[in-house]
């Protein structure tokens, strides 16, 4: 789980190869990324203040790294 600045918060959905984004009350919002952006079992994040977020994807031994612009991923 990671919590950006403005509260939105990123969970991590090892199961569903996906993270999603919830509103700081905790209702759902959206999927930000998935298989689709190669997501496999993503177990860890963390938000930096600059707006990337990191995804970490231990069976893969591989982390993501997305720059967070209007909640559109995009892949560095």
């Amino acid at each position: 789980i990671a919590v950006d600045k403005t509260g939105l918060i990123y969970v991590a959905d090892a199961g569903n190869d996906r993270v999603v984004v919830f509103s700081r009350l905790g209702f759902f919002l959206t999927v930000l990324a998935d298989k689709n952006y190669g997501l496999v079992r993503p177990t860890g994040l963390a938000y930096s203040p600059t707006g990337l977020l990191a995804v970490s994807m231990p069976d893969r031994h591989e982390v993501f790294v997305y720059q967070l612009e209007n909640s559109i991923p995009r892949q560095l």
